[in-house]
């Protein structure tokens, strides 16, 4: 795993080196049982050493200075427990885990040693802790502010803070990053000097390590072992295209490893494992929501329902005690839970009619939400996590608070994002106000040899919209469709750079908000407004993989009115980036400089046809965008979709498609799809299906439109 070059970091090695050999208890004659609250732990001999880092929360001293204190955070899962017993076996330092404790408090810490050691073992150990010939560790942090609360724990600590000695480390004590980040706080109030480590991600050498060592196959397996995980692997892998440092991030990270290792040890058949996988064709996406959702469920089974639900058991109602478990903090509440963490805010759930019972409930329950596994330090662990949520919230509560601020505030677009939201929620209906999120979303991932094509097309009079998503990734086509209801006159801003759309709607589009923006030929915008502002630029796509359409260097926006702003950034500019590259502007309202320059007639279908024929016009315009590529590699589309009466409803839809299969403009691919002809759509209409989108008219065209009015 490559470090961020701004952040220190350390291995264990250097970490044991820092804090220096001490003196072996056996040797002081005290013994500790394996299993008691303080104890000598044995070492994993199949433990894999992982890089610690610093943070950089803002508090704390660097390592090399010899703190008295290292606090050492990770996310749940990420190995704590290993670091723990690897630390106190191969140093020679008791563990003092305070998961065994009810509580802790005033003397608490002092009275676990005296038990521990009895009085004489006890005065020994001091010494020569206070010597700095010692040391000892406390572990699950998390557990001893859960079960004290932070003002029981902070006498707690005051008593640790007893056995510290300036010039050496002699404590350390490890935990969640919240809790970490608690008792940092705490000490640096206090003026000691401490230093905070974090666990980092593994590298692939380290996670296939990881893997192995979880699952442990036998010899006998090895060969199906390895093929099932490589597989898994590689596929997962295959979504983070060109995105190195988000798969390293992910596939790094102890939680998603251990999510795999259990999948794998569940079935238990590597074979029949991985002939399912393949004859499902799961893709690398499949896998990582499988993941994402086995962590979920484990965050309710573990912490919520074994740890908070069941202790309640006696206390509340029988059909309360089942509606819990079942019902609270599913997918969709952890969603709402962590974001709401994210801004610092508590999340409330109700489980019983006794107030009390609710209040020692919420307080466990923002404990473990605070250390959720797509968290760190409130922020998001991984940009796969801030998807998952994101999307998740998007379809099931659109109306989130936090939600609008996170999206406008604090999210940079994010390919994963369209990528999820289509996985979870394909063909799904879908809140205007996200349309530009997932566009940007899917536009962020746009290199020189992979564009994406989006066409956003209203389908009815009544609002109602397709949004179609296209590229290729790798050969492959990857097509994403949702449907939308938006407004009159809704508003909406496509972001910084708008590249390779089409769309037809009575919104208007604001792009006066920026300094400037960036359009990426070939564009065709026919909308009621465009609010400009700012300078803008145009460009062209340097090259496209699927090179079946054709491909327009001009960008074309035909509007009723244009509104200038001159306040924020002084008089709009335009400028043209190529020589072979156009702009041309029809507004029905007057315009002004710079955006009179590039006035043309663009759009005379109207003035051209009578009444009934630009209805025809329409419709059959309507229809035959409905057409994108499927994954069969084919302009087609399921009969259902094209034979919709939003798509083809009014007098003149049936007549159309009719007219459209004599023609053989479009045929019957199979009992389910109708396919567009490409060739039959230049001769029969003349025009090709690019052109078709961008409202073009010929004597093709207008005789075919006035055939249908006259039948």
């Amino acid at each position: 795993m490559n470090q961020k070059k701004d952040r220190k970091t350390i291995t264990l090695h250097g970490l044991k080196t820092i804090i220096g050999e001490k003196v072996q208890l056996d040797t002081l004659g005290i013994n500790l049982p394996e299993d008691e609250v303080v104890s000598i732990k044995k070492d994993n001999p199949k433990y894999i050493q992982p890089f610690l880092f610093n943070p950089n929360i803002g508090v704390g001293t660097d390592i090399d200075k010899q703190p008295q204190i290292v606090l050492i955070s990770a996310p749940g899962a990420s190995g704590k427990s290993w670091l723990c017993d690897h630390l106190s076996s191969s140093i020679g330092i008791p563990v003092a885990n305070l998961s065994k404790c009810r509580q802790v408090g005033t003397h608490s810490l002092t009275g676990m040693l005296i038990d521990a050691f009895d009085s004489e073992g006890y005065a020994r150990f001091c010494h020569e802790l206070k010597s700095g010939r010692q040391a000892f560790i406390i572990d699950a942090l998390d557990e001893g502010i859960l079960k004290s609360g932070m003002s029981g724990f902070e006498a707690f600590l005051d008593d640790v803070l007893r056995y510290t000695y300036p010039g050496s480390v002699s404590i350390i004590m490890l935990g969640r990053p919240q809790s970490v980040e608690n008792v940092a706080l705490y000490l640096d109030s206090k003026n000691i000097s401490f230093s905070i480590l974090q666990i980092a991600s593994f590298s692939r050498t380290q996670a296939d390590e990881f893997i192995d060592t979880k699952v442990a196959p036998s010899n006998r397996f090895q060969k199906p072992y390895k093929d099932l995980k490589e597989y898994i692997l590689e596929s997962i892998g295959s979504f983070f295209v060109q995105q190195k440092e988000a798969e390293e991030s992910f596939l790094g990270y102890a939680p998603v490893l251990d999510a795999i290792c259990i999948a794998i040890k569940q079935r238990n058949d590597y074979n029949a494992m991985l002939s399912e996988l393949k004859s499902k064709s799961r893709s690398g996406l499949d896998i990582v929501i499988d993941i994402v959702n086995n962590i979920v469920q484990r965050e309710k089974n573990d912490k919520i329902n074994n740890q908070s639900i069941k202790p309640l058991e006696n206390r509340l109602t029988t059909d309360q005690y089942q509606r819990a478990l079942s019902d609270v903090y599913t997918s969709i509440e952890q969603c709402k839970a962590v974001l709401k963490r994210v801004y610092n805010e508590a999340y409330e759930i109700s489980i019983s009619e006794d107030p009390s019972i609710n209040s020692e409930f919420n307080v466990n329950l923002n404990g473990f939400i605070a250390d959720h596994p797509f968290l760190i330090n409130r922020s998001f662990q991984n940009i796969v996590f801030e998807s998952f949520v994101l999307a998740s919230l998007i379809h099931e509560d659109p109306n989130n608070v936090y939600l609008e601020d996170y999206l406008c505030e604090r999210y940079r677009d994010n390919y994963m994002l369209i990528f999820i939201y289509n996985n979870l929620y394909p063909y799904s209906k879908i809140n205007p106000q996200f349309i530009s999120t997932l566009y940007r979303s899917f536009i962020s991932f746009d290199n020189t040899t992979d564009f994406a094509s989006t066409d956003i097309v209203r389908i009815d009079d009544e609002g109602k919209h397709s949004a179609f998503f296209r590229r290729m990734l790798d050969g492959l086509p990857f097509n994403a469709e949702f449907s939308v209801t938006i407004p009159e006159n809704f508003n909406i801003d496509f972001g910084p750079v708008i590249s390779n759309l089409l769309l037809d709607s009575d919104l208007t589009i604001v792009n006066s908000i920026r300094k400037s923006t960036e359009f990426v030929a070939p564009v065709t915008i026919i909308c009621k407004g465009f609010n400009a502002g700012g300078e803008i630029y145009i460009s062209k796509q340097s090259s496209v993989k699927d090179s079946r359409e054709e491909q327009l260097n001009r960008v074309d926006i035909c509007v009723e009115k244009i509104t200038l702003d001159y306040n924020k950034y002084g008089t709009p500019k335009i400028q043209i980036n190529s020589p072979d590259l156009s702009l041309n502007i029809d507004c029905k309202s007057k315009t002004e400089r710079p955006f009179v320059d590039y006035q043309t007639d663009i759009s005379p279908i109207k003035t051209n046809l009578t009444d009934e024929e630009y209805k025809v016009f329409v419709k059959l315009r309507k229809i035959l965008i409905t057409f994108r590529s499927h994954s069969k590699g084919t302009m087609a589309r399921f009969k259902d979709k094209i034979e919709d009466s939003r798509i083809s409803g009014n007098k003149y839809g049936e007549k159309i498609i009719d007219r459209l299969l004599e023609t053989n403009v479009v045929r019957e691919a199979d009992n389910n799809f109708y396919e567009l002809n490409r060739e039959e759509t230049a001769n029969v209409l003349g025009l090709t299906f690019d052109q078709l989108k961008r409202a073009s008219m010929n004597p093709k065209m207008k005789e075919f439109i006035t055939s249908i009015v006259d039948d």
